[in-house]
């Protein structure tokens, strides 16, 4: 964590990365999160979620599918890898080889992106008229099922942090 050591006692910068182990349900797979709070302007703040086929980005009405497929050979570069430092002919050696280990018809070289997709809420949708619609219906039907959290979540989520003394 990164601050300002100023005697301010807010962290500007909270980064955090966890991984979580492979169950009988789910593979393993790691979550990232970062908050800034250097300026308190807010900005750009989405939900990214980063798979094996691809990335979604949610937003706050919409969210964007960019699937990709990814190479099941390694890939190289003439350009970019240490390839390009080696003397020609031995280059020339290594793509005949890598072209006899993963020949072109069996394996994919490079990363195929498809064209992304976006999804969209109607226009002039608002997600705080559906909670209070769900909301006022469960006290109109007297039915608590349909509020999917109980008070204590509620005052968990929204009251002030209690302090014990």
């Amino acid at each position: 964590m990164n601050y300002w050591k100023d005697g301010r006692d807010a962290y500007d910068l909270v980064t955090a990365i966890m991984d979580y182990p492979k169950t009988d349900k789910n593979p393993s797979f790691q979550f990232t999160t970062r908050v800034n709070l250097a300026t308190g302007a807010g900005g750009d703040i989405h939900t990214r979620l980063v798979g094996t086929e691809g990335v979604i980005d949610i937003g706050w009405n919409s969210f964007v599918l960019n699937r990709l497929k990814r190479p099941n050979a390694p890939m190289y570069s003439k350009g970019y890898d240490a390839l390009f430092t080696y003397p020609q002919a031995m280059q020339e050696e290594f793509i005949r080889q890598y072209d006899q280990k993963y020949p072109a018809g069996q394996f994919t070289r490079q990363i195929q992106n498809e064209p992304a997709i976006t999804f969209n809420t109607p226009n002039g949708y608002d997600d705080r008229l559906d909670h209070m619609i769900v909301f006022f219906n469960a006290i109109r039907e007297n039915n608590p099922s349909l509020v999917k959290e109980d008070a204590e979540f509620g005052l968990r989520a929204a009251a002030p942090r209690w302090r014990q003394t």
